[in-house]
């Protein structure tokens, strides 16, 4: 089996494992190290803090609640 084509969603969970058990140790550990990767990459606290700011930032980019709180810290009235 090659390591870089395991499936994203296995339709038969039982062949997947069975040919997860059936690596060889540079296959499993060449795994190992990939998915080690798209771990460090992808769940760190920098990547999940984009990911909210790109979900709520189009929300109140252009809202009116958000322009009178900008011209308030500026030191200007609600209007």
């Amino acid at each position: 089996m090659d390591v870089h084509t395991l499936p994203k969603r296995p339709i038969n969970l039982l062949t997947t494992l069975s040919e997860v058990e059936n690596l060889t140790p540079d296959e499993g550990q060449r795994l190992h190290k990939k998915a080690q990767a798209i771990i460090e990459e992808k769940y760190t606290w920098e990547h999940i803090c984009a990911q909210y700011e790109d979900l709520f930032a189009p929300k109140f980019t252009d809202s009116e609640p958000l322009r009178k709180m900008e011209n308030l810290a500026r030191g200007g009235d609600e209007s």
